[in-house]
């Protein structure tokens, strides 16, 4: 680790969480402005594609860490592949819907995923859900809500490009694969040997797979025989090419800084809090769509950044809440109880293992509710 990143855990969630919200809002941004080009340029194969060459800019890192590398488990490429496919299929949904969508409405829409999020962490990783952090969840699913209606029943410019009803539901599909994602990404962590080098290695064959994926899509779509034919026309212009061009660069770029800021954020954090780091990064693509590219907006708007922070502050304390802990059972002197923590719903919070004299290892556990 990097000696000038803070070494709590809990801020370096938050310092990888706000990394992951501007690279993911730049992302959006970028997709649009090829959107809101003199000539546009709406192809969600093409920008999916271009997305997922990350792969490219961790070659580097692979090969430095040759020396490091362990040889590749047969259940760590089961990982990869599982993954890969499903970012396939994230990729195909976020970049159909977007470019169907105002970019505003789009970033509300995907940061739903939070709920979809808490029900599979609590279905497959049997995470505890306090009050608090169902009110966060219900203040953040409000705040998407606002802004998405408050877009509905406004007036939108080029609605000749804009469709919501699959929009929409692209959307809300890749908000539960997203949702899948999160919580598949906490599960095999705590499977890898290596934290930095099964990482490398997952994003390089994830994004390998995603690729030649979306080009089989496309293929059997028929859309990349429109991919020459539709961007020699936005790059007839000097400034259009220079646009496409750069977003063409800017993409892969923006997408490994936010695909990796949120296995870190998972790393050091949780599946769930990654959520909320996705809603704040969809308020501020929402927020910079408006303001660049002049979307419509409303008094919508202004009540998702309020209802949005409230989700904040009830987030923040059920982190408050979770480390007020219960005094220790009053058990009788003497009296030896043995219980499995997993049947009786208790936390293990303290190991020790202590050698005696005689050789023998006496280990100390102690469980609290």
């Amino acid at each position: 680790m990097m000696k000038w990143l803070p070494q709590s855990p809990n801020l370096l969630a938050v310092f990888y969480s706000l990394l992951y919200a501007v690279s993911s809002a730049g992302e959006t941004v970028a997709i649009k402005s090829l959107n809101y080009n003199s000539v546009p340029l709406q192809i969600p194969t093409y920008t999916a594609f271009i997305s997922n060459q990350m792969w490219i800019f961790m070659l580097p890192v692979y090969i430095y860490q040759y020396k490091e590398r362990k040889s590749l488990k047969k259940q760590y490429w089961t990982q990869y592949i599982l993954m890969g496919c499903l970012i396939f299929a994230i990729t195909m949904m976020r970049h159909i819907s977007i470019n169907l969508m105002p970019g505003s409405v789009f970033s509300l829409l995907i940061s739903t995923s939070i709920l979809f999020t808490i029900l599979l962490s609590k279905l497959i990783l049997h995470k505890t859900f306090t009050i608090w952090h169902m009110g966060a969840v219900v203040f953040c699913l409000a705040s998407a809500c606002s802004i998405g209606f408050a877009a509905l029943f406004t007036d939108q410019e080029n609605s000749d490009r804009v469709n919501y009803k699959v929009g929409v539901s692209t959307a809300l599909i890749g908000a539960f694969l997203l949702g899948v994602l999160n919580v598949m990404q906490e599960c095999i962590q705590p499977t890898w040997d290596s934290y930095d080098i099964r990482v490398v290695e997952l994003t390089i064959v994830s994004s390998i797979i995603a690729s030649v994926l979306v080009i089989v899509y496309a293929t059997f779509g028929k859309e990349i025989v429109d991919w020459t034919p539709a961007i020699s026309a936005s790059t007839q212009a000097t400034k259009g090419l220079a646009l496409v061009v750069c977003i063409s660069i800017a993409l892969p770029i923006l997408k490994l800084l936010a695909r990796n800021t949120k296995y870190a954020t998972i790393k050091y954090s949780s599946a769930f809090f990654v959520e909320f780091a996705q809603s704040s990064g969809a308020l501020l693509g929402s927020i910079t769509n408006i303001l660049v590219f002049n979307e419509p907006w409303g008094i919508g708007y202004i009540v998702a950044i309020i209802l949005m922070a409230i989700s904040f502050a009830l987030y923040a304390q059920s982190k408050r809440a979770g480390k007020l802990m219960p005094p220790p059972p009053d058990y009788p002197k003497g009296e030896i109880r043995i219980m499995n923590p997993l049947e009786t719903n208790l936390k293990v919070t303290t190991t020790t293992a202590k050698q005696q004299e005689d050789g023998r290892i006496v280990v100390s556990v102690t469980l609290w509710k």
